[in-house]
Parts: C-alpha cells; sequence; structure tokens
C-alpha cells in the first residue's frame, strides 16, 4: 500500500555515524554527511542528514496497521535499537 508523509525530523544517537549513514542509505534515504574543517570529514562524521526516497534493507518491519486514533503507521527497527514509527492520518 502506498505511504505518503509531509515531513519527518527525527534525531537519532548512533555509534557509527557513517555506518548509519550507509544503512539508512539503503534503506532509501539520500544521505548526506555534515561537513565542517576541523570538525568532522566524509570519513568520520559527527553528524548526518537524511532526506526520503524508496524502501528495502535489513532490519526489523512492521506492516502498516491503522490505529486507534485515525492513524495508518508502520515502525522500523534499526540495528542501533531505534526505533522509527512512521504515520499519517487516514483519509476520510
Amino acid at each position: 500500500m502506498p505511504f505518503a508523509s509531509n515531513r519527518v525530523a527525527p534525531v537519532l544517537p548512533v555509534r557509527d555515524v557513517r555506518g548509519a549513514l550507509e544503512r539508512y542509505g539503503q534503506l532509501g534515504f539520500q544521505t548526506r554527511p555534515y561537513l565542517q574543517a576541523g570538525i568532522s570529514s566524509a570519513d568520520e562524521p559527527i553528524y548526518g542528514y537524511l532526506t526520503w526516497g524508496a524502501v528495502g534493507v535489513d532490519g526489523r518491519f512492521t506492516s502498516p496497521t491503522d490505529t486507534g486514533h485515525g492513524g495508518r503507521e508502520f515502525r522500523y527497527a534499526d540495528p542501533d535499537g531505534n526505533l522509527l514509527r512512521v504515520g499519517s492520518p487516514l483519509k476520510r
């Protein structure tokens, strides 16, 4: 079933920023490391940015389900233990 969302801006703690950017890239996100001279580099990013694309990667997904509060959502748990709940309102 197609899923649409206007904007999501989670801040996630990870053990390995570069590895997380690679993993979320496999999920279909466009990834971009935060680069600032003397603070971070493409090889050693301290922060990263994601924008949405198509989905498909290892991790734990749930099927989209209707919620009791008028929405539809699915969940994804990444290897760092972060749980993303992605949802949208049901059309009425």
